[in-house]
């Protein structure tokens, strides 16, 4: 977990901090996502994932990441996609 958490901190660093080229950044974004996923999945109930209970999470980052989780299963029903696509840039205190 710690490794994870890590990589996950590391990649939101370089993210926001450094100039990356186009395929840098792809690769960064999506380990950031990745490991993101992976340590909130590890940190919370399945119960809090699956019916989104935002009030339990400790960040608005664990906020969007919950968004971006819920995107891989939505792919198929553009509407679901795109309204988690929403959801997760308006948890992002950054993106408003």
């Amino acid at each position: 977990m710690k490794k994870k958490k890590f990589i996950k901190c590391l990649s939101h660093f370089l993210i926001i901090t450094e100039k990356l080229q186009d395929k840098e950044y792809e690769t960064i974004f999506n380990e950031y996502i990745s490991k993101g996923i992976e340590c909130i999945k590890e940190i919370y109930n399945p119960n809090i994932i699956n019916n989104e209970r935002i009030e339990d999470l400790k960040s608005d980052e664990e906020e969007f990441l919950l968004y971006i989780s819920k995107l891989e299963n939505k792919i198929t029903n553009e509407n679901h996609y795109v309204k988690y696509l929403k959801k997760s840039f308006e948890s992002i205190s950054y993106y408003e």
